[in-house]
């Protein structure tokens, strides 16, 4: 009976409610906008930027702004937003973008996306009612007739640290992880170098029994490119380092690689076709003597990678297939495909998929001797395999009112 009086009260408030107001408040010979960015706050730029209409599928826009981010060498981000006219918009286009800092505040960086994506709008809102609302100012200080200069010289340097730590009676978890990094990027060079530590640490509780569990790796990686042209880069890779789960004391590897992009660099935002070959020696240095009979070995390597990016209106996809092999014998070898898709399939229904393969016959550093029980259930140890895989499916799917403009963030959003 109370279920029957819930339904008849949800019923009423749904029938009563204004969703299908013939009444609406819409500007209706605004600029209709589709915001396709992942990485923005779009509740902070519809309440700041309204007098645009937002439409929720982008063939019902008359404006599809795309945007894409990139890190810069200080730290922080280049966010580019391309703005795509639709209809009767159709070939006006536009590009825009500004850069941030490591330090800026969401605060500040959602400031600026707003202020790039008016400064995109005007040529649009400038051919509706609402011109006369515009206006446009410019501040101008000393600052901006002096010559910036840089006493880092383009270096930023980084630290990070974190702990996280959860348990109840029979379980407890401690993880910790730091990290030290320092890079310098510019259009000729980019050097990257960075330390890293992570200690994983585990307690069960079976009855009379208590188990531990210790993981902890410990690495150093280093990488140098030196621009040669729009299409052609050249420099090498150096990682060094420790795993208990490996199986490594200590490893190193010195790779030199060579790049080639199909498109220039300098459209890398919207389109990437790499294919980028590596080769050098490996040397290791092993904790328990492996199923080779080996408790140390130099080996020389080399791997070709294959990777793709393209970011349109239909949605996206980024695709990476890269092969390895020792020189000493080619039977030990890996390839690996992985790929990111997000397409717009019709209007309202939008498709993301994910998914990864390794075949893995490279597996020298598996230690000699039976694995125990422990070690298998707790992934203390790396086991034999030849493949790993994982993947994800989504669909989304949305109708009704193609407006998308008023925020209320009442009990949540």
């Amino acid at each position: 009976m109370q279920l029957a009086k819930a339904f008849v009260l949800i019923l009423f408030t749904i029938i009563t409610s204004p969703i299908f107001s013939q009444n609406s408040t819409v500007k209706d010979q605004a600029v209709r906008v589709f915001l396709d960015c992942s990485g923005c706050d779009s509740e902070h730029i519809r309440k700041e930027l309204t007098i645009v209409n937002y439409v929720r599928d982008r063939k019902d826009a008359q404006v599809h702004i795309l945007s894409t981010r990139e890190f810069t060498g200080s730290g922080g981000m280049k966010e580019t937003f391309f703005f795509i006219g639709q209809n009767e918009y159709k070939n006006q286009s536009d590009t825009l973008s500004f850069s941030t800092t490591s330090d800026i505040t969401e605060d500040e960086r959602r400031t600026m996306q707003v202020n790039t994506l008016t400064m995109g709008l005007v040529r649009y809102i400038a051919k509706t009612p609402f011109a006369n609302k515009l206006q446009i100012t410019l501040e101008k200080n000393d600052e901006d007739e002096e010559k910036t200069s840089d006493k880092w010289n383009s270096w930023v340097f980084e630290t990070y640290a974190s702990a996280f730590f959860n348990g109840e009676h029979s379980y407890q978890y401690l993880s910790g992880y730091s990290s030290l990094k320092a890079q310098r990027i510019t259009e000729d060079l980019k050097v990257e170098m960075e330390i890293e530590y992570d200690i994983d640490k585990e307690k069960y509780v079976i009855e009379d029994t208590t188990i531990y569990s210790t993981s902890n790796s410990k690495g150093f990686n280093h990488l140098l490119v030196k621009s040669i042209n729009d299409h052609w880069s050249i420099g090498y890779k150096i990682d060094m380092g420790s795993s208990l789960y490996l199986n490594y004391n200590f490893h190193v590897k010195l790779m030199p690689a060579i790049e080639y992009n199909i498109f220039p660099y300098s459209k890398s935002n919207r389109q990437q076709l790499r294919f980028l070959y590596s080769v050098g020696p490996i040397n290791f240095d092993y904790i328990d003597t492996t199923i080779y009979n080996k408790t140390r070995e130099m080996l020389f390597a080399h791997e070709l990678g294959v990777a793709a990016q393209f970011k349109e209106k239909w949605g996206s996809i980024n695709i990476s297939l890269q092969g390895s092999n020792y020189f000493h014998n080619p039977k030990f070898n890996r390839l690996s495909l992985q790929s990111t898709l997000n397409l717009r399939i019709f209007k309202g229904f939008s498709l993301s998929l994910q998914g990864g393969v390794t075949m893995i016959h490279d597996q020298l550093n598996l230690p000699k001797g039976e694995v125990s029980s422990e070690d298998v259930l707790l992934r203390r140890r790396q086991l034999a395999s030849q493949y790993d895989f994982w993947g994800s499916i989504g669909f989304n799917y949305s109708f009704g009112s193609i407006y998308n403009n008023v925020v209320n963030p009442r009990f949540g959003n």
